[in-house]
């Protein structure tokens, strides 16, 4: 562990507990994301990447439990924090965006109330800065108008407008660190592209650093720093986007890569995907 990552994570490990067994999901990962990095996460589907990151802010529901591992926040080793400690560091420490933003938010509350609650649970309510933060994180986010957007409720937004809130809600806290759990894939490819862009801005000004899962490997190549490969709970190889792109050695590596990118040899074009040009 070095005092330039935001996140380490050592020998982690999670199982189902299946009553008079338990079954491991997560067998052993380890990596860190320092600050101004972006970290891609991929495997296939049920490898066990939504629930690392679940995991990493004890959000593990209750048949799932974290058997090994240490998790460090800045720092600071919150594995064995009690659920009061641990949520101190959500928001503050870390935020988290998800795959589908309208599960995330109440429909029947206005966007205000959810940023107002949010700065409650770190006792910033009362804070004249806490609000202005607030209306700076919106504007960040490119809305125009942030008192507009406060008062909607969320069902009047569409998928981008909201996932954009949520990066909002992560950077109003000036969280050093931000984990996105496919956050791209239910929006239209504007969106996707917009999304993706005020990630990169965010690294770029405010040093944060990043995780992101996703399926799409265009993504990654884009916009990852580095990048590690997970198969049946385990990270099988990584490092940086042109070495694991450009010259994968793990089998798994390589058959995941030429499904997406085609003939072995010819996965990415990472210089035109830094520039924005997506490959297929």
């Amino acid at each position: 562990m070095t005092c330039a990552a935001v996140l380490t994570v050592k020998d982690l490990r999670v199982a189902l507990d299946k009553g008079d067994s338990l079954h491991p999901l997560v067998k052993g990962v380890s990596f860190s994301v320092g600050r101004g990095e972006i970290l891609g996460l991929i495997g296939q589907s049920g490898c066990g990447k939504s629930v690392t990151c679940l995991s990493l802010l004890g959000l593990l529901p209750p048949n799932l439990t974290q058997t090994g591992g240490e998790v460090w926040l800045n720092g600071t080793a919150i594995t064995h924090l009690g659920a009061r400690e641990v949520r101190s560091h959500r928001g503050r420490g870390a935020a988290m965006i998800l795959q589908n933003p309208m599960s995330c938010f109440n429909p029947i509350v206005r966007i205000r109330q959810h940023f107002i609650e949010t700065l409650d649970s770190h006792r910033l309510t009362g804070s004249d800065r806490g609000m202005q933060r607030v209306r700076d994180s919106l504007e960040e986010m490119g809305f125009t108008n942030p008192e507009e957007i406060l008062g909607l409720y969320p069902f009047q937004m569409s998928g981008g407008m909201l996932q954009r809130v949520m990066i909002a809600l992560a950077l109003s806290l000036e969280a050093p660190l931000l984990i996105a759990d496919e956050p791209t894939t239910d929006l239209d490819v504007l969106s996707q592209d917009r999304i993706l862009n005020l990630l990169r801005g965010l690294r770029d000004k405010h040093e944060m650093g990043i995780l992101i899962v996703t399926h799409d490997l265009g993504v990654i190549a884009s916009l990852a720093d580095t990048v590690a490969v997970m198969e049946d709970g385990e990270i099988v190889e990584a490092g940086s986007v042109t070495q694991i792109f450009s010259e994968p050695v793990h089998p798994f590596t390589k058959m995941l890569l030429k499904a997406h990118f085609g003939l072995y040899g010819v996965f990415a074009d990472i210089p035109a995907l830094r520039e924005g040009k997506r490959q297929r």
